[in-house]
This record gives C-alpha cells, structure tokens and sequence, in this order.
C-alpha cells in the first residue's frame, strides 16, 4: 500500500506556554495575528494535493507551536473535508495539553486520533520548565486533559523533554509513568538551539543522556512481566528492532 504522511501546522509557532527550553522563543509569541492560523480553503487545498497524490492513504500529523489553538470547529471542518474527498486518512496530533476539553477529546474519539501530549514528569520534574507566560505551572492543566482523554477512550502517549534536570532523575520519572499508568512514551532529549553548541544550560551533557537511559532502561526491564514491558519506549523499541535485525 502506497502512503503519505503529511505534517499540518495550523496555528504556525503559536502557543499558551513559555517553556525555558522551547526553540521558538526567539521566532513566536502569544498573541499572534489572526493571519497565523491556517484557513480553511488552504486546508481543502492541501486535502486536495494529498487525494492527488495518489497515495491508498493518507496519514495527517498536526504539530506547532501548539495546533489545538486553531479551535475545534477548524478541526471538525477537517475531518468532514477529507471524509468528502474520499481518502483513507489516520490522525495524530501533538499539544500541551492545555486545550483539551470534553468537546476536544470526543471529538479525537470520534475520528481515531492518536493524541501525543507533552508531559515531562510529576509536578516537581514538569512545572519547573514548563509554564505559563506567567510563571504559573501547567502539570495538573496536563494531567486534567490526559485524564479527559482517557475517559472518552481516545488513544495517547505521552512525551518528556530529557532536561539537564530530568536526566538526573531517571527513578523518578520511571516510576511516575507507571503510576499514571501510559501505554506509550517517548524520551526526547534536549538539544541545544543552532549554533549554541556546548554549554546551554537545559541540554544534558551527552554523558549525563547515557546515564538517564541505561538507568530509565534497567528499570523498566526489570518489571517485564512474560515477555512484555510495562509500557513501550520508543527509542528502547526502535534500538531493540534494529538489533534484531526489524528497523
């Protein structure tokens, strides 16, 4: 089957947060002219470039900034846009978290979408980093739109920034997942911006990296129960395959 992935994003660098580590300080603030979010012929454009394609189906990621600032009713166009053209498509989307209401997360139920939320730990490891313009904490925002999506049955994961200060903390983060209970996660190290290079301050040492994941890994293969992990890793699933000789 001949596929297409085809990355939206609807609401450009725009976003309700102020995170320390975020490469779009520089690039985009809260408060963007309208002009910022994508409209919705140029949405039916790019749906009607994809149909063209040719591809059997059609995969639509939207990422930003952050993409559920285009509003519900932009998404709900969507979806009816590409049922209208007829094409095999599959949805994922990567937010905050910040966005996500009862309307929002039925609607992911509804259409299958698979929901990426950023998430970098419990309170103490998350907030510190990852705030509002200004200063408040975003955990328990966070965590109030997981749970939104777990009870409208809506399929997520959750990804963490690998900080300087988390890579410190690999038991700390590990057992959390757990708690929470995930299905899925992706440990996303921080890099610095272009150009900086050695240095920044939220990038951890490359030694500091190692250490973060043989630790994360010794723990979470300590509790495989038949086989099976307590939840999937994506970079411990992805080494594993090319080891195996599947990447």
């Amino acid at each position: 089957m001949r596929e297409m992935t085809v990355m939206l994003k609807p609401a450009s660098g725009l976003c309700q947060m102020a995170c320390d580590y975020c490469f779009y300080h520089d690039i985009a603030e809260y408060g963007a002219p309208a002009n910022t979010f994508m409209s919705r012929k140029t949405a039916q454009k790019l749906i009607e470039r994809a149909k063209e394609s040719g591809a059997q189906r059609v995969h639509f990621a939207f990422q930003g900034g952050e993409p559920l600032l285009w509003g519900q009713e932009h998404f709900d166009d969507f979806f009816d846009d590409v049922k209208d053209a007829g094409i095999d498509a599959t949805y994922a989307v990567q937010t905050n978290g910040l966005c996500i209401d009862e309307v929002y997360a039925a609607l992911f139920a509804e259409h299958d979408v698979l929901v990426g939320v950023s998430l970098d730990g419990d309170r103490a490891l998350h907030d510190p980093a990852r705030k509002t313009p200004d200063g408040k904490g975003t955990h328990e925002r966070v965590i109030r739109g997981i749970e939104l999506l777990k009870k409208h049955g809506v399929r997520y994961n959750v990804l963490s920034v690998i900080s300087a200060n988390t890579a410190r903390h690999p038991t700390q983060l590990y057992r959390y997942y757990k708690k929470l209970g995930v299905s899925h996660v992706q440990l996303i190290p921080c890099l610095p911006p272009m150009g900086e290079g050695e240095g920044y301050r939220y990038a951890p040492t490359p030694e500091a990296l190692g250490q973060f994941l043989v630790g994360f890994y010794r723990l979470w293969r300590e509790d495989f129960k038949d086989g099976k992990p307590p939840f999937a890793v994506r970079e411990f699933d992805q080494a594993l395959a090319t080891l195996q000789g599947r990447a």
